[in-house]
């Protein structure tokens, strides 16, 4: 997921529903209708778009900025992303298969990592303990480039957004071989990193997701740990830093075996919550943590 940071606390400009879910490049042209004015929602039947072996990550975007969206799908059984190009009917053509740079690609997001206006990918590797990225070049191709992270045990889920406010990309990745959350800054030339901060979570975080959720003007995370079924706020100071200011006590138990989160303002308050994904055991279910009326971003339980 991408976050650009926001200019002020209020939550509106990530916009309605779920889209904060599925993060578009910053240069779409977006038409939204109000989720209350359809009472019958309904789908057509599935098409399938073919990709390459155990697809796991989805990411959306406009990769040859043609008007239509695109998406990009990493492959943990072949180490590869795969790019589907949209016609703007639903369709999806033209398979282009990229290296992922590592062994089980799994995260996928979108960002601009060398300021050319193009958006570019990076993928968290699993196995490898890796984070790769792919240069876009604006017309629909990407090329594996040299620059990567390494020591991130299991690395298994990547988020993007302006952590320290100059404008430009950062990096947060889950390290579910760590216990932890690590967090890079732009710094220098393009896909050149700073580690800034390394946060302990709960047990095997899984999922990342960004957003203002203390409504104080820059971008936190929220991570989910499968092995402790539990969420953490992570609070970021503005320059990039993060901390857990609630401690162990602050997490947000869930069902066992998170898998998945969400963010958007489900319940049309001004303030994100929380949507998880639970697959542990029986816990079958999504759970939903709503965000704190106080600017404490403290979430409640389901």
């Amino acid at each position: 997921m991408r976050v650009r940071r926001p200019v002020a606390a209020p939550l509106r400009p990530l916009g309605p529903g779920l889209l904060a879910a599925v993060l578009l490049s910053a240069a779409i042209p977006l038409s939204l209708h109000a989720a209350d004015t359809c009472t019958s929602p309904s789908f057509d039947a599935p098409v399938s778009v073919p990709v390459q072996a155990q697809p796991f990550g989805i990411v959306l975007g406009d990769w040859n900025r043609d008007g239509k969206l695109d998406f990009a799908a990493t492959n943990s059984g072949s180490d590869t992303v795969s790019f589907r190009f949209g016609n703007g009917a639903g369709g999806f053509g033209g398979l282009a298969t990229v290296a992922s740079g590592g062994t089980q690609p799994e995260g996928i997001a979108v960002g601009d990592f060398d300021d050319d206006g193009a958006p570019d990918i990076v993928v968290a590797n699993r196995i490898s303990g890796t984070v790769n990225f792919l240069q876009g070049n604006g017309a629909g191709g990407f090329v594996l480039v040299g620059a990567s992270l390494t020591g991130l045990s299991g690395a298994t889920a990547v988020a993007v957004g302006d952590f320290d406010g100059d404008g430009k990309d950062d990096v947060a990745v889950a390290a579910f071989g760590r216990n932890e959350v690590v967090v890079y800054l732009r710094r220098g030339g393009p896909f050149s990193f700073s580690q800034s901060s390394t946060i302990t979570t709960g047990k095997e975080p899984t999922a990342l997701v960004v957003g203002d959720f203390d409504r104080d003007g820059d971008l936190d995370i929220a991570s989910a740990s499968f092995g402790d079924g539990n969420v953490s706020f992570l609070q970021n100071d503005g320059a990039g830093n993060f901390t857990e200011p609630f401690g162990v006590a602050g997490r947000v138990a869930v069902g066992f075996n998170p898998t998945a989160l969400a963010a958007a303002d489900l319940d049309k308050d001004g303030i994100f919550d929380l949507a998880v994904a639970v697959r542990g055991g029986t816990s079958n279910y999504i759970d939903v943590l709503k965000g704190g009326r106080k600017p404490s971003a403290r979430f409640q339980s389901p």
